[in-house]
């Protein structure tokens, strides 16, 4: 027989999974299909000027523009190059908190509706500070990928924009790196999202922060 908290685990686990994921597996699709098929590159304008800032390698750009809808999908993105090689060490921790910038303005849609009706212009302010630490990270991450990085060559614009693919060999192509990606992340959520489901219904994180109560 399940226990109380065991249920409540199980309850709130897969309410969360059901909300992540489908936004995450579409993110994670549409972005290889819209690299595949060139859409990107049209895109370029809102990272490229981002990456040159970092010295960071123009892959990184889709991760940057997909993390405004999904940041775990953006991360993910990131993850398949350093996998591949297209990224060492040093890059991948640049362009990963970089793109928590693009990430936290993902959380406005799930912030902003329910502060503001609450806490008005505090609930703005409280997002506008999240933003503006986002920002201040994503600028010294940035900075110092400029000094850490090593200078790319200015790439034509041609040579990055790939040729015309038919859509439907495309969205064929696309799904078997999108499974690949998406299965790999999920042996990392699912589990973690139950166990954090499990922690907070046991009620490890009240009794954690009991010795904190004087802050």
């Amino acid at each position: 027989m399940l226990t109380p908290e065991i249920a409540k685990a199980f309850s709130g686990g897969t309410s969360f999974l059901l909300r992540v994921l489908p936004v995450f597996a579409a993110a994670v699709y549409a972005a290889n299909l819209a690299g595949r098929l060139g859409w990107l590159s049209g895109l370029a304008w809102l990272a490229g000027p981002v990456m040159r800032l970092g010295r960071l390698s123009p892959d990184c750009g889709p991760g940057f523009v997909t993390s405004i809808v999904s940041p775990t999908a953006g991360h993910a993105l990131l993850a398949d190059l350093r996998v591949a090689g297209k990224l060492n060490r040093r890059e991948l921790t640049v362009a990963a908190v970089v793109n928590n910038l693009p990430g936290e303005i993902a959380t406005g849609k799930s912030v902003l509706p329910l502060a503001l009706p609450v806490l008005g212009f505090f609930g703005a302010a409280y997002y506008g500070a999240l933003l503006a630490a986002a920002a201040l990270k994503a600028l010294l991450m940035l900075l110092a990928g400029r000094l850490l990085l090593p200078r790319r060559p200015r790439a034509a614009a041609a040579a990055l924009r790939p040729a015309g693919v038919p859509f439907r060999r495309a969205a064929a192509a696309s799904l078997k790196p999108s499974l690949r990606t998406i299965l790999k992340v999920l042996k990392t959520m699912v589990p973690a999202a139950y166990l954090v489901y499990f922690l907070l219904a046991a009620g490890f994180f009240d009794k954690a922060a009991g010795p904190l109560a004087f802050l």
